[in-house]
């Protein structure tokens, strides 16, 4: 990399698996992504479209995932506010036997 944006020494590493016989060097997103913008091809051309497309669909996946999680936090949320309105007129020891029997073993 000759303007040294990117320090080869810290960024690749090798697979585990074997293409045919030999070793196959991965990169990380910014290696990536830099060389992606960088070489003026046909096959340039093609690489920057599959990067955009994989880095689409790990974006959409990550944001899909993230709105499912919030929905069971908020679902969580509004259990433990109707837990707590239900224990209202309980005492310490009356909560205490009741989360007994919900208790993870």
């Amino acid at each position: 990399m000759e303007e040294n944006e990117l320090d080869e020494k810290i960024f690749p590493a090798i697979s585990g698996k074997s293409t045919g016989g030999r070793k196959v060097k991965v990169f990380n997103l910014d290696v990536a992504i830099s060389v992606a913008y960088r070489v003026k091809s046909k096959r340039g051309v093609l690489f920057r479209q599959w990067v955009t497309k994989v880095l689409k669909e790990y974006t959409l996946k990550v944001v899909v995932y993230n709105n499912e999680r919030l929905k069971q936090l908020e679902r969580m949320q509004e259990i433990q506010v109707d837990i707590m309105e239900d224990i209202k007129g309980f005492n310490a020891t009356e909560v205490l036997s009741v989360l007994n029997l919900y208790r993870i073993k």
